[in-house]
């Protein structure tokens, strides 16, 4: 309600796509930075895994949303035990370790 007593509605959604890195790779970069990127990953695919649970209603567990469990899985011990490091290249650009 505004100050002066009228009232106002919205009729539909309202959505508004928030861009917080200034390049498409910088928001990744972050995460692999600060060593949360496997915790990020896993979150967002919980995501997934809900919407995908509450479609299946009283059916079995789908084989799509097991793998989806064990990719989650997956990715949350790579958090507790690995860190991402950039691949090191000579000076023609071929990757060596």
């Amino acid at each position: 309600m505004n100050m002066d007593g009228t009232t106002y509605f919205v009729s539909s959604p309202v959505y508004f796509i928030v861009r917080d890195a200034p390049s498409e790779n910088e928001r990744l970069l972050f995460h692999i930075r600060t060593g949360d990127y496997f915790a990020m990953v896993a979150t967002a695919l919980g995501f997934v895994e809900e919407a995908l649970e509450t479609k299946e209603e009283d059916t079995l567990p789908s084989p799509e949303l097991s793998v989806l469990r064990q990719i989650k899985k997956d990715l949350l011990f790579l958090h507790a035990h690995y860190d991402i490091c950039e691949k090191q290249r000579d000076d023609g650009g071929r990757m060596y370790r």
